[in-house]
């Protein structure tokens, strides 16, 4: 069984206003009506009055004189007045002088006078004058009209008014208080009653909004909490993420660096896969020569600046130069606001920098220059790579050079036997040479004369 439809509070005030409106449109629309109606009427008589004693005056000498052309003219422009439709002159015989009247809507007259002509008390003529109120109508009609619109106007801003204050005091704080209390749930309590005042919505309000900031505290707390603990976990599980593919790839590059015999070789290959592998701006690598114990670009993959292969770095500045004076690795992550030293960018590009000493114990080998094009491109994930590869570097590096001096020192030993070879074979000739000259001499000695 559905329910008898009741009307709410707003629609409630919303007819009242309206019923009261109306009642006092109608009223005051008779009576605006009523008054124009009059104030016109007597405006149209005045006007009549005034248009009779005008043609008298101005006829009378006219007529007298015979002068019937400026009286035609006169009886034309006299038509163009919107009172008068007719007009028709005769004489002191009755006889008709000039007549004229309008032709087309609003022509007809309303009110028809004749006025007898006099001068000295002497009959001079009679005219006749069709006068007409259609004017006065169309005044009456557009006047009633516009006050009509102008106490609509103001009758429904008055309603507006009311129906503003009532809305606003008593309907618009009720129907805000029942969706604020409607649209809070556990996941929304941020939602407050807007109103204020110190009567009874007012307060309830107040109480209302007091209680509601409890629970969202409460519930921001927790919330807090929560996202905290899930920034850690997203924190911790993508550090975790990118060291595993670290350590995947540090591992696949040892491989290969075991597998590759020749050290140039091996170098490019490393800087080539840093580089490639981490999306670095730009990967060098530096070795100590050992007789000049000058620092000297060995290989580079990226773009390096003006850096050549097989060319030294006389930058005492850089911060390669003081990683290898230091043997201790350094990170910049933003090489342009380097205020608090000296040295001088290792590339026009990079933004950051990191190096790493390549050396085994105190045995300084090289550095391992990694830079990137962004500030805060390198991190502490990217030092601990660096030093990975770098000790995979520096054992390469040192086994290359023992091998090196072992190759050297073997060719030395080969040509100390050679030359044990060759002097023990010279010796033996010489003694075989010198017992052949003694057997020779003796013999010599020993024969006859």
């Amino acid at each position: 069984m559905s329910q008898p439809w009741r009307p709410g509070l707003t629609v409630r005030i919303v007819l009242f206003i309206a019923a009261l409106v109306a009642l006092f449109g109608v009223l005051t629309v008779l009576i605006v009506s009523d008054i124009v109606t009059t104030q016109l009427r007597e405006r149209y008589a005045s006007d009549r009055q005034t248009s009779i004693d005008f043609l008298t005056a101005s006829l009378v000498p006219m007529v007298q004189l015979g002068d019937y052309t400026r009286l035609e003219r006169t009886i034309d422009a006299v038509l163009v007045y919107e009172n008068i439709v007719s007009l028709a002159v005769y004489d002191g015989d009755g006889q008709l002088i000039r007549a004229a009247s309008e032709t087309g809507e609003g022509s007809l007259p309303t009110d028809t006078i004749s006025h007898i002509l006099t001068h000295d008390n002497e009959l001079v003529g009679r005219v006749d004058i069709g006068f007409s109120r259609a004017y006065i109508d169309v005044q009456v009609s557009e006047l009633t009209r516009i006050l009509v619109l102008a106490v609509t106007a103001i009758l429904l801003a008055t309603a507006g008014a009311l129906l503003w204050y009532f809305t606003r005091s008593v309907v618009r704080p009720l129907n805000i208080f029942t969706r604020t209390v409607r649209s809070m749930t556990s996941d929304n309590l941020g939602l407050r009653v807007p109103l204020k005042g110190s009567d009874e919505i007012g307060v309830l309000a107040g109480s209302f909004n007091a209680m509601a900031r409890e629970l969202e505290e409460s519930n921001q707390q927790l919330r807090e909490a929560h996202n905290r603990l899930e920034e850690r976990y997203r924190e911790r599980a993508t550090r975790e993420q990118r060291r595993t593919e670290q350590l995947r790839r540090i591992f696949e590059m040892r491989q290969e660096i075991i597998r590759i015999s020749e050290l140039p070789q091996m170098l490019r290959y490393v800087v080539q896969a840093l580089q490639q592998s981490f999306s670095y701006h730009c990967v060098n690598v530096y070795l100590v020569e050992p007789d000049s114990a000058e620092l000297h670009l060995s290989a580079s993959a990226g773009e390096s600046g003006e850096d050549e292969i097989g060319g030294p770095d006389n930058d005492a500045e850089s911060i390669v130069n003081s990683v290898l004076q230091s043997c201790r690795p350094r990170l910049v992550t933003d090489v342009g606001r380097r205020e608090e030293t000296n040295e001088t960018r290792g590339s026009n590009n990079a933004e950051a920098e990191l190096a790493v000493p390549i050396a085994i114990g105190t045995l300084r080998l090289g550095v391992l220059d990694i830079r990137a094009d962004r500030a805060g491109g390198l991190d502490e994930m990217d030092l601990f790579t660096a030093q990975t590869v770098a000790d995979q570097i520096a054992s390469v590096v040192e086994s290359a050079r023992v091998a090196k001096e072992t190759r050297e020192l073997t060719m030395l030993d080969e040509r100390n036997r050679m030359a044990r070879e060759i002097h023990d074979t010279l010796a033996q000739g010489f003694t075989g040479i010198v017992l052949q000259l003694e057997a020779a001499e003796q013999s010599l000695g020993d024969a006859p004369e």
